[in-house]
């Protein structure tokens, strides 16, 4: 799209030796333009987005052959693959088609197996240093020491109060950011926060998201409508549970384990930060995959 980009600006300094050509509408792909409740990637995409999408291709598989070019980037192409904007079999046939001089490469998250099989090199570009994965400023925001009792109802001689980072809006979009880097690939269709601690992170992740959240009551109210969670959801939905601080995770097993019977799919349960008393492995045990931001140990503590 027409979307502006770092990636752009950069190539543009670098011209004419580097050629950056854009290709689809300006409004699929951007989320202002994602209905509200709708994550903008589960948009179809409409006529003239395809339309745009099959000029790219066409594009490429010119740039491939006309001479000029020694190497092409088809950047995001595996996400253009996932909303059915181009076929798996049209970038196949741009490999096997493409002349030996030329480089050709693929960029995106999620990609094909066939198109891993096929390439003769494949990275993964993860984070491996963050000041912010540090903990530094979440240890400084919530950290205390004392005499404390756990909801879990063991003591303990340090508390980690989750309020101290999720009632501060720098830390909450923060800790948003990152946690929405432990989603599960594809995204979930709807995140879930464990009333109360789970609530605040679960809107915020929305908001960063645009993935419409649940939220999961300890238990039924006796008024209203009675429900037990309250928000939009259907039969065999993909759910990420979102949590702040973990001990044993007995409550976040229990709210992932209803929202189980009620027909969803809980595909991940993350949290920010693990006490590193057995939250982790009652997770596992329970069935369900487990994502700290943090464990007590990153932190120093």
């Amino acid at each position: 799209g027409q979307i502006a980009s770092g990636e752009r600006t950069a190539a543009e300094r670098l011209a004419p030796e580097l050629e950056i050509r854009v290709f689809g509408a300006a409004k699929w792909g951007d989320p202002d333009n994602a209905p509200a409740g709708t994550p903008w990637w589960k948009l179809p995409p409409s006529d003239e987005d395809r339309a745009e999408a099959q000029k790219g291709i066409a594009f490429a598989r010119e740039a491939l052959r006309g001479g000029d070019c020694d190497v092409v980037v088809l950047d995001e192409v595996f996400g253009a693959i996932g909303a059915d904007l181009i076929s798996l079999d049209e970038v196949r046939e741009l490999i096997e088609g493409k002349p030996e001089r030329v480089e050709l490469v693929l960029t995106g998250r999620a990609a094909p197996a066939e198109i891993v099989e096929a390439a003769d090199l494949v990275t993964e570009m993860r984070a491996v240093k963050h000041p912010f994965q540090q903990g530094i400023a979440i240890k400084q925001a919530c950290y205390l020491e004392g005499d404390f009792v756990l909801s879990s109802g063991k003591r303990s001689r340090y508390y980690l109060d989750k309020w101290r980072f999720e009632t501060d809006p720098g830390l909450l979009r923060e800790i948003a950011t990152a946690l929405a880097e432990l989603l599960p690939s594809p995204p979930p269709d709807r995140l879930a926060g464990v009333e109360l601690g789970g609530v605040p992170l679960a809107a915020a992740l929305a908001l960063e998201t645009n993935i419409p959240y649940l939220i999961v009551r300890r238990a039924a109210k006796e008024y209203g409508t009675a429900r037990e969670v309250e928000g939009v959801m259907a039969e065999g939905e993909r759910v990420a549970l979102v949590e702040d601080v973990l001990t044993t995770a007995s409550q976040a097993i229990s709210a992932a384990q209803r929202l189980t019977g009620m027909g969803l799919e809980v595909s991940r349960i993350i949290y920010v930060i693990d006490r590193e008393e057995g939250a982790e492995e009652n997770i596992r045990a329970a069935g369900f995959d487990p994502a700290p931001l943090f464990k007590k140990s990153d932190l120093g503590i």
